[in-house]
């Protein structure tokens, strides 16, 4: 029997979705400042499936004044590890088929072998973040 093709398919967030995309809110930047639903705000869920690959994707499109970025806010693994050559692909494929015109897309990360496979694949850092804390949170 063939493999299942890899997809990402919409779903209505809830209860179980918001507690499986919690530990989103510990690997923002500003870890500590915001909050799930702060990094969440106006965000769709995808699910993504291959395999015994699974995800929670969270991307909030976004009209700036010279075009469309596709930002991912969020992604939990609830499966194998995920390859992001397949996820990437089937984000770029929901950024041409539902969002329209999109003309970037970005994801803020702090770990280190998500951005070397991000450049592996063709996506390219637009900066580095950097903070420093005055008050204890």
């Amino acid at each position: 029997m063939a493999a299942h093709a890899p997809s990402l398919t919409l779903r209505q967030w809830d209860a179980d979705a918001l507690e499986a995309m919690a530990p989103v809110a510990t690997a923002t930047p500003w870890a500590g400042l915001d909050s799930l639903a702060d990094v969440l705000n106006g965000s769709h869920l995808w699910e993504f499936e291959h395999g015994r690959r699974r995800a929670l994707v969270a991307l909030t499109a976004r009209q700036l004044a010279a075009g469309r970025v596709l930002e991912v806010t969020g992604m939990v693994s609830l499966g194998e590890r995920l390859q992001l050559a397949e996820v990437g692909r089937q984000i770029e494929a929901v950024a041409a088929t539902r969002y329209g015109d999109v003309d970037l897309v970005s994801m803020t990360t702090r770990w280190a072998h998500l951005a070397r496979a991000c450049e592996r694949e063709g996506w390219q850092p637009a900066g580095v973040t950097m903070t420093k804390r005055l008050r204890a949170h």
